[in-house]
Protein backbone atom coordinates (compact mmCIF):
# COMPACT_ATOMS: atom_id res chain seq x y z
CA UNK A 1 0.00 0.00 0.00
CA UNK A 2 1.56 3.64 -1.29
CA UNK A 3 1.98 6.82 1.38
CA UNK A 4 -1.07 7.94 -0.28
CA UNK A 5 -3.45 5.13 -0.11
CA UNK A 6 -2.29 4.95 4.03
CA UNK A 7 -3.03 8.44 4.39
CA UNK A 8 -6.55 8.33 2.30
CA UNK A 9 -7.50 5.49 4.28
CA UNK A 10 -6.71 6.59 7.71
CA UNK A 11 -8.83 9.81 6.36
CA UNK A 12 -11.89 7.89 5.83
CA UNK A 13 -11.87 6.32 9.41
CA UNK A 14 -13.88 8.27 12.12
CA UNK A 15 -11.30 7.21 14.73
CA UNK A 16 -8.17 9.53 15.30
CA UNK A 17 -5.24 7.35 14.96
CA UNK A 18 -3.35 9.42 17.93
CA UNK A 19 -6.01 9.25 20.90
CA UNK A 20 -8.51 7.06 19.30
CA UNK A 21 -11.17 9.22 19.81
CA UNK A 22 -14.36 9.77 17.69
CA UNK A 23 -14.02 12.07 15.29
CA UNK A 24 -15.65 13.32 11.75
CA UNK A 25 -14.84 11.50 8.40
CA UNK A 26 -11.74 13.45 6.16
CA UNK A 27 -9.76 14.48 8.85
CA UNK A 28 -6.22 12.87 9.96
CA UNK A 29 -6.46 13.95 13.21
CA UNK A 30 -9.57 14.54 16.08
CA UNK A 31 -10.22 18.32 16.89
CA UNK A 32 -8.31 17.97 20.33
CA UNK A 33 -5.40 16.56 19.02
CA UNK A 34 -4.82 18.91 16.44
CA UNK A 35 -5.33 21.77 19.23
CA UNK A 36 -2.70 20.24 21.66
CA UNK A 37 -0.59 20.50 18.83
CA UNK A 38 -1.18 24.38 17.97
CA UNK A 39 -0.95 24.75 22.16
CA UNK A 40 2.23 23.55 22.40
CA UNK A 41 4.30 25.45 19.07
CA UNK A 42 4.99 22.41 17.41
CA UNK A 43 6.29 23.44 14.44
CA UNK A 44 8.80 25.78 16.20
CA UNK A 45 12.06 25.50 14.87
CA UNK A 46 15.02 24.59 16.94
CA UNK A 47 18.52 25.27 15.08
CA UNK A 48 21.86 24.89 16.06
CA UNK A 49 24.66 26.53 14.21
CA UNK A 50 24.90 23.97 11.35
CA UNK A 51 21.63 22.60 11.29
CA UNK A 52 17.78 23.24 11.76
CA UNK A 53 15.71 20.80 13.79
CA UNK A 54 12.03 20.48 13.67
CA UNK A 55 9.57 18.79 15.51
CA UNK A 56 6.20 17.71 15.00
CA UNK A 57 4.93 17.26 18.56
CA UNK A 58 5.69 17.32 22.15
CA UNK A 59 6.47 13.49 23.40
CA UNK A 60 3.84 13.71 25.96
CA UNK A 61 -0.21 12.46 26.02
CA UNK A 62 -1.21 11.14 22.88
CA UNK A 63 1.70 11.84 21.24
CA UNK A 64 3.92 9.96 23.37
CA UNK A 65 1.35 6.83 23.14
CA UNK A 66 1.28 7.38 19.55
CA UNK A 67 4.53 6.78 19.05
CA UNK A 68 5.08 4.14 21.56
CA UNK A 69 2.13 1.86 19.82
CA UNK A 70 4.16 2.48 16.85
CA UNK A 71 7.81 1.58 18.02
CA UNK A 72 7.06 -0.85 20.67
CA UNK A 73 3.56 -1.93 19.80
CA UNK A 74 3.83 -3.46 16.35
CA UNK A 75 1.32 -1.05 14.73
CA UNK A 76 3.34 -0.08 12.03
CA UNK A 77 0.26 1.22 10.56
CA UNK A 78 0.59 4.56 12.37
CA UNK A 79 3.26 5.27 9.84
CA UNK A 80 1.61 7.14 7.04
CA UNK A 81 -0.18 9.36 10.18
CA UNK A 82 3.02 10.26 12.09
CA UNK A 83 5.12 10.78 8.94
CA UNK A 84 2.22 13.37 7.63
CA UNK A 85 2.21 15.60 10.50
CA UNK A 86 6.25 15.75 10.28
CA UNK A 87 6.00 16.32 6.68
CA UNK A 88 3.36 19.43 7.45
CA UNK A 89 6.19 20.82 9.90
CA UNK A 90 8.77 20.11 7.49
CA UNK A 91 6.63 22.20 4.35
CA UNK A 92 5.63 24.76 6.97
CA UNK A 93 9.42 25.58 7.54
CA UNK A 94 10.71 25.34 4.16
CA UNK A 95 7.70 26.35 1.97
CA UNK A 96 8.38 26.23 -1.78
CA UNK A 97 12.58 26.60 -1.17
CA UNK A 98 14.21 25.87 -4.47
CA UNK A 99 17.09 24.09 -2.96
CA UNK A 100 15.27 21.56 -0.58
CA UNK A 101 16.82 18.20 0.19
CA UNK A 102 17.27 15.39 -2.63
CA UNK A 103 17.26 12.65 -0.47
CA UNK A 104 15.83 11.25 2.55
CA UNK A 105 17.44 8.83 5.26
CA UNK A 106 17.43 8.22 8.94
CA UNK A 107 19.22 7.91 12.02
CA UNK A 108 20.67 4.77 12.38
CA UNK A 109 19.49 1.72 15.05
CA UNK A 110 21.19 -1.50 16.44
CA UNK A 111 20.94 -4.42 14.85
CA UNK A 112 19.77 -6.19 17.97
CA UNK A 113 16.81 -4.01 18.49
CA UNK A 114 15.24 -4.00 15.01
CA UNK A 115 15.52 -7.64 14.91
CA UNK A 116 13.23 -7.67 18.21
CA UNK A 117 10.67 -5.59 16.52
CA UNK A 118 10.90 -6.48 13.04
CA UNK A 119 11.43 -2.78 11.68
CA UNK A 120 13.21 0.11 12.47
CA UNK A 121 11.04 2.96 12.79
CA UNK A 122 12.93 6.17 11.99
CA UNK A 123 13.70 4.46 8.13
CA UNK A 124 9.80 3.34 8.22
CA UNK A 125 9.17 7.37 9.18
CA UNK A 126 11.40 8.17 6.45
CA UNK A 127 10.54 6.09 3.65
CA UNK A 128 6.78 7.32 4.17
CA UNK A 129 8.13 10.87 4.41
CA UNK A 130 10.28 10.45 1.38
CA UNK A 131 7.44 9.20 -0.72
CA UNK A 132 5.01 12.15 0.04
CA UNK A 133 8.23 14.16 -1.18
CA UNK A 134 8.64 12.37 -4.38
CA UNK A 135 12.37 11.62 -3.20
CA UNK A 136 14.60 8.98 -2.87
CA UNK A 137 15.76 7.41 0.66
CA UNK A 138 18.54 6.09 1.45
CA UNK A 139 20.21 4.45 4.34
CA UNK A 140 23.48 6.68 3.99
CA UNK A 141 24.72 6.14 8.00
CA UNK A 142 25.34 2.73 10.10
CA UNK A 143 26.38 2.47 13.84
CA UNK A 144 29.98 1.49 14.93
CA UNK A 145 28.54 0.46 18.18
CA UNK A 146 24.91 0.37 20.32
CA UNK A 147 24.86 2.67 23.32
CA UNK A 148 21.16 3.08 24.82
CA UNK A 149 20.94 7.20 25.83
CA UNK A 150 18.02 6.31 27.70
CA UNK A 151 18.08 8.63 31.20
CA UNK A 152 21.58 9.93 30.16
CA UNK A 153 22.07 13.59 31.19
CA UNK A 154 23.04 15.78 27.84
CA UNK A 155 26.69 15.91 28.88
CA UNK A 156 26.80 11.84 28.98
CA UNK A 157 25.17 11.29 25.64
CA UNK A 158 27.08 13.79 23.78
CA UNK A 159 30.61 12.03 24.86
CA UNK A 160 29.20 8.24 24.18
CA UNK A 161 27.96 9.35 21.30
CA UNK A 162 31.33 10.12 20.15
CA UNK A 163 32.74 8.37 17.10
CA UNK A 164 28.86 6.13 17.22
CA UNK A 165 28.07 6.28 13.54
CA UNK A 166 29.99 6.06 10.01
CA UNK A 167 29.20 6.27 6.62
CA UNK A 168 28.13 3.38 5.05
CA UNK A 169 26.73 4.63 1.64
CA UNK A 170 28.61 2.83 -1.51
CA UNK A 171 27.71 6.76 -3.06
CA UNK A 172 29.50 9.97 -2.41
CA UNK A 173 27.18 12.67 -0.11
CA UNK A 174 29.58 15.20 -1.27
CA UNK A 175 27.12 18.19 -2.21
CA UNK A 176 23.72 16.85 -1.64
CA UNK A 177 21.33 18.38 0.81
CA UNK A 178 19.91 15.84 3.14
CA UNK A 179 16.72 15.19 5.19
CA UNK A 180 17.35 13.37 8.14
CA UNK A 181 14.91 11.60 9.78
CA UNK A 182 14.32 10.33 13.35
CA UNK A 183 10.96 9.39 15.44
CA UNK A 184 12.18 10.54 18.58
CA UNK A 185 14.48 13.70 20.01
CA UNK A 186 15.62 14.31 23.33
CA UNK A 187 18.55 16.98 23.54
CA UNK A 188 19.73 17.05 19.68
CA UNK A 189 22.67 15.38 20.48
CA UNK A 190 22.05 12.34 18.47
CA UNK A 191 21.41 14.14 15.38
CA UNK A 192 24.23 16.04 16.02
CA UNK A 193 26.45 13.65 15.72
CA UNK A 194 24.55 12.16 12.55
CA UNK A 195 24.97 15.58 11.35
CA UNK A 196 28.55 15.86 11.97
CA UNK A 197 29.51 12.89 9.77
CA UNK A 198 27.78 13.41 7.05
CA UNK A 199 29.06 16.77 6.63
CA UNK A 200 32.19 15.51 7.44
CA UNK A 201 31.92 13.58 4.30
CA UNK A 202 31.40 16.77 2.40
CA UNK A 203 27.41 16.90 2.70
CA UNK A 204 25.50 20.08 1.76
CA UNK A 205 23.19 20.85 3.98
CA UNK A 206 20.99 19.03 6.23
CA UNK A 207 17.65 19.26 7.77
CA UNK A 208 17.02 17.07 10.76
CA UNK A 209 12.91 15.77 11.51
CA UNK A 210 11.72 13.78 14.37
CA UNK A 211 7.93 13.37 14.99
CA UNK A 212 8.12 13.89 19.08
CA UNK A 213 10.36 16.17 20.95
CA UNK A 214 11.41 16.23 24.44
CA UNK A 215 9.82 18.89 26.84
CA UNK A 216 13.10 20.92 27.46
CA UNK A 217 13.15 21.62 23.25
CA UNK A 218 9.46 23.16 24.18
CA UNK A 219 10.76 25.03 26.74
Amino acid sequence: MSFSDCFLLFKKKSVCPVCSRGMGSGLLLCPSCRTLLRSASCRTIRCSGRFPLLVAAPYRGPFRHAVLRFKNGGQTHLSPVLAQLMLESFMAFSGKRVNGPELVTWVPGDRRRTAIRGFHPPEMLAGSIARGLQLPAEGLLGRTHADAQTGRSPEERRTRLAGTFRLCSRRSVAGRRILLVDDVVTTGSTFEEAVRVLQRNGAGDVWCLAFAGGEKLFD
